[in-house]
C-alpha cells in the first residue's frame, strides 16, 4: 500500500525535525562547517593540466550531501515543534 500525501508530509516533518535537533547543537554546527570547508568547494577537480573527471565527480557528489542537509535545516512552518 502507499502512503497517502499526509502521510509522506509527516515523515517529512519528522525527518527535517530529526535533522535540525541532529545539526544545531553548537558541536554539530562546528562539524558542518568543516565539511563545508572540506567537500563544498568547486566540483572541477584538475590533475596534471587536465580535467579529472572521475574526482570531479566525487567532489559533486560529496557537494550534494552537504547540500541536502542543508536543504533539510531550512526553516518550515511546525517542522522543529514536534
Amino acid at each position: 500500500m502507499r502512503p497517502t500525501v499526509d502521510q509522506v508530509s509527516a515523515n517529512r516533518r519528522k525527518l527535517k525535525t530529526a535533522y535540525y535537533r541532529l545539526f544545531t547543537s553548537p558541536e554539530a554546527e562546528v562539524v558542518l562547517l568543516d565539511l563545508n570547508h572540506q567537500f563544498n568547494r568547486t566540483t572541477l577537480r584538475i590533475n596534471s593540466g587536465r580535467i579529472d573527471p572521475y574526482d570531479s565527480i566525487a567532489a559533486a557528489g560529496s557537494r550534494e550531501v552537504l547540500l541536502y542537509i542543508d536543504t533539510m535545516l531550512e526553516k518550515e512552518s511546525n517542522a522543529t515543534t514536534e
